[in-house]
């Protein structure tokens, strides 16, 4: 059994990307001044969504911006970073499924989890574990867990190629 992360594994990271065209939209340096840890964690295991995230950093910045408009950038920013996929870990995967069971776990926003589904990503896959979906996030023992239960493998049977050592 094989787990892939999806970001900067079979897909570019895009987040910063993202976070750093954002923050140029508000006149800021850096996004992560007013985007805490805890509203970042809150959008990657689905308690809110994008446009709740963007009304809450404009509220905490009193800023003349609507979230509705930040929500539209960001989307906007991932698909057009979306034809920048490695073809070829999409190919890898394929052809490993032909002897193995092969899953993804990831780390992301409600919006962006519609879009990959909308695309066909998670169907390279058979079995695709969202952070949304599961409401836990990485390096959370629990999402783990809950991965562990639902495949029915033990833990040493499993292999999780992930992009960032601590996960």
């Amino acid at each position: 059994m094989i787990i892939f992360d999806l970001g900067r594994v079979v897909i570019p990271e895009r987040i910063r990307t993202i976070r750093k065209e954002i923050a140029k939209e508000l006149g800021l340096e850096n996004l992560d001044s007013v985007a805490s840890n805890e509203l970042k964690t809150k959008v990657i295991k689905g308690q809110i969504r994008l446009l709740d995230f963007y009304a809450e950093i404009i509220k905490k910045m009193n800023k003349d911006i609507s979230p509705e408009f930040l929500l539209h950038r960001h989307l906007e920013i991932f698909k057009n970073e979306s034809g920048k996929t490695n073809t070829a870990m999409l190919s890898l995967i394929n052809n490993l499924k032909e002897n193995f069971i092969v899953a993804c776990l990831t780390n992301t926003e409600i919006e962006i989890a519609d879009i990959n589904r909308g695309t066909g990503l998670f169907g390279h896959f058979d079995k695709a574990y969202i952070s949304t979906e599961m409401k836990s996030a990485k390096p959370e023992a629990e999402i783990y867990h809950k991965v562990i239960n639902d495949l029915g493998y033990l833990p040493e049977e499993l292999i999780f190629i992930d992009n960032k050592m601590e996960y």
